[in-house]
C-alpha cells in the first residue's frame, strides 16, 4: 500500500471511467502515462490522519484527434466548490492579467454597455481589472468561498458552474456578452460541448472567445508530468481546439504562447458562419509530433528517469544529513510528491503563502504547511522548489537565501548559491 492510502478510496459514485475521447467521440484511445493512484490535488488535510480519497492518474490519448485526456473524471463538486488557489495570491499572475485586462478591453470592448463574462473566475483578479477600465463585468465561478471574496471586492459573480443554462440566464437577464474569457477552465471541463453550446448561446455574433490553457506541447517539451492532476481532464494541443470551436462556428484566430503554469496556450476565437480556415500552428505542432502516438509513449519512458533522478538527487542529500524543505504547495506538488514518493521522510516542511493551506498537510504525503516567514527565519540548507513555474519570481523574493534551491523540472538540478543574487 502506498504512503497515506491506508485511508479510504474512491467510491464508485465519486468519478467514472472515460470510453470515448471528449472532443470526437471517439473510442480509439490509448494509455500514454499512467502515475498510479493519488489524492486530489488541493485536498489539505487538516490532521494527517483524515480519511482522503484516491483515483487513479492516467492519460489517454486520442488517435483521431489527439487530445491528451485522462481515464478518470472525479465529480466536479468534490475539487471546485471550495478551491485554496487565488489568482491574486503570486505577483506575476497579477501582472499577466493586468496585460491581459488592457489587451481585451483595447482590442474588442467600443462601450461601455458591452459585457465581458469571466468563466471560472477565482477571486475576480483579471474582472476588477477589466472593471477599473470601466467594462462591465460579470463572473461565473463554482468555488463558493472565491464568489464571496470577488463579490466582496465588487466584482459581481454567480458561483455555480458554467453551462448552457447558465449562459441562458445571463443572456435573458443582462444581454449577449461581447468577451467570454475562460483561464485554465476549459481543461478543468468533462462536457466540453455543452461548454461551447453556452458559449454559443451568450456570445454576440461577432464577439470574442479567450481561452488559456496549459499547452500538451509544453508538457511534452519539458517533462511536466506534475501539470497532470484530476482537476486538469484535458491536456491541449490546437488541433483539438479547432476541431472543437469550429463545431461551433467559433473561428479560431489566433494563438499566442504564453509562461504561465509553466507553459499555456492563449486562443482567440470569434463567433462568424464564415469559412473556417487551418491555423499555422497546427502544422508546427505536427513537425513537433503532437499528433502521434509514439511521441507520448516516449513522454512516459522520460517521466520515469526525471522522476528517479529527482528520487536520487534528494535521497542523495538526506543521506548526507541535509535537511531539505518544500517551496510552495501548488496543486502541481500533490502529483509530484506522490509519484516520486516524497513524503515526510524526506521534506521536513513545505511553505506556502495561501491562507486556505497554512496549518494544513499535504494530500498523500502528509507533511506540514507552514508560512514562509519559517523558512524565511530558519534558511534550511536544501529547497525543493514545488511552485517551480514562479522560479524567476522566488529567486527574487528569497534572494537572501543562504541555501540552496533544488528545481525539479525540466530536470532535477541544484542552483548555486548565487543564483538568487
Amino acid at each position: 500500500m502506498r504512503m497515506g492510502e491506508r485511508k479510504s478510496r474512491a467510491s464508485g459514485s465519486d468519478s467514472r471511467r472515460v470510453s470515448r475521447c471528449r472532443i470526437c467521440r471517439d473510442r480509439n484511445l490509448t494509455r500514454v502515462i499512467d502515475l498510479k493512484r493519488t489524492p486530489l490535488a488541493n485536498s489539505f488535510l487538516s490532521k494527517p490522519n483524515d480519511p482522503e480519497k484516491w483515483f487513479p492518474l492516467e492519460v489517454l490519448y486520442c488517435n483521431s484527434c489527439g487530445l491528451l485526456q485522462l481515464s478518470e473524471v472525479v465529480n466536479p463538486n468534490l475539487m471546485f466548490k471550495e478551491y485554496p488557489y487565488r489568482s491574486s495570491s503570486s505577483n506575476s499572475m497579477l501582472q499577466h492579467f493586468r496585460e491581459l485586462a488592457q489587451s481585451l478591453s483595447s482590442e474588442f470592448i467600443t462601450s461601455s454597455k458591452q459585457l465581458v463574462v469571466e468563466v471560472g473566475s477565482n477571486d475576480g483578479t483579471l474582472l476588477s481589472a477589466l472593471k477599473e477600465r470601466g467594462v462591465r463585468v460579470l463572473g461565473v465561478d463554482p468555488a463558493a468561498n472565491l464568489a464571496r471574496l470577488a463579490n466582496a471586492r465588487g466584482v459581481e459573480t454567480l458561483p455555480t458552474f458554467f453551462d448552457s443554462d447558465t449562459a441562458d440566464r445571463i443572456r435573458d437577464e443582462r444581454g449577449k456578452a461581447q468577451v467570454i474569457v475562460a483561464n485554465n477552465v476549459l481543461a478543468h471541463v468533462d462536457d466540453v460541448h455543452e461548454f461551447m453550446r453556452g458559449v454559443s448561446s451568450l456570445l454576440e455574433a461577432d464577439g470574442i472567445l479567450s481561452v488559456e490553457v496549459p499547452y500538451a506541447g509544453n508538457l511534452n517539451q519539458n517533462v511536466e508530468y506534475d501539470t497532470v492532476y484530476h482537476e486538469h481532464l484535458s491536456y491541449f494541443s490546437v488541433h483539438p481546439l479547432l476541431r472543437l470551436f469550429s463545431d461551433f462556428d467559433i473561428r479560431l484566430e489566433r494563438v499566442a504562447r504564453l509562461d504561465v503554469h509553466g507553459g499555456s496556450i492563449r486562443v482567440t476565437g470569434r463567433k462568424t458562419n464564415k469559412k473556417f480556415v487551418s491555423n499555422p500552428f497546427v502544422e508546427f505542432e505536427k513537425r513537433c509530433g503532437l499528433n502521434r502516438l509514439e511521441t507520448y509513449q516516449r513522454l512516459s519512458d522520460r517521466i520515469e528517469y526525471q522522476m528517479q533522478d529527482l528520487r536520487e538527487t534528494l535521497e542523495s542529500l538526506k543521506s548526507e544529513g541535509h535537511e531539505i524543505v518544500g517551496y510552495g504547495a501548488p496543486a502541481k506538488s500533490t502529483t509530484l510528491l506522490n509519484a516520486c514518493k516524497i513524503g515526510a521522510e524526506t521534506l521536513d516542511y513545505v511553505i506556502d503563502t495561501t491562507p486556505e493551506k497554512i496549518g494544513k498537510f499535504t494530500p498523500g504525503t502528509h507533511i506540514p504547511i507552514f508560512r514562509t516567514e519559517r523558512f524565511q527565519k530558519e534558511q534550511p540548507p536544501y529547497c525543493l522548489m514545488l511552485a517551480w513555474n514562479y522560479e524567476k519570481e522566488i529567486l527574487l523574493k528569497e534572494r537572501q537565501y543562504t541555501g540552496q534551491f533544488i528545481v525539479p523540472i525540466p530536470y532535477a538540478r541544484v542552483l548555486s548559491r548565487n543564483s538568487s543574487s
